[in-house]
């Protein structure tokens, strides 16, 4: 599973949909996979401005780096150490999960 963009600053900004809805969502996925073993990436962008990975989930994944991309783009595998870290998994199907469509879409859009 790769988590993206789980930060403060990216729920504050969906307008079509309820916040509380959408942040239940994610973090009931993110525990389903810490509970089922499944591995995970967790990426986020550019930190310093848009907050810290949630801590509700950051916390369930303690010794997983929460990945700051340096290419700050919706497309999370744009950067290379969250595409190495994704590739790495060695995963034939894959699960992501972000507050927004728009992290998703970009990813699915461009994948590899």
């Amino acid at each position: 599973m790769v988590l993206v963009d789980c930060q403060p600053s990216m729920f504050k900004i969906i307008g079509s949909g309820d916040k509380s809805l959408i942040m239940n969502a994610v973090v009931g996925a993110a525990k389903a996979a810490n509970i089922l073993g499944v591995p995970v990436v967790l990426s986020s962008i550019n930190p310093e401005a848009m907050g810290q990975f949630i801590p509700e989930i950051s916390k369930m994944f303690p010794n997983q780096e929460v990945i700051a991309r340096e290419v700050p783009s919706f497309d999370a595998f744009e950067d290379e150490k969250t595409l190495k870290a994704a590739k790495k998994l060695d995963r034939k199907k894959w699960l992501f999960q972000a507050c927004g469509p728009a992290c998703v879409l970009h990813i699915l859009l461009c994948m590899p």
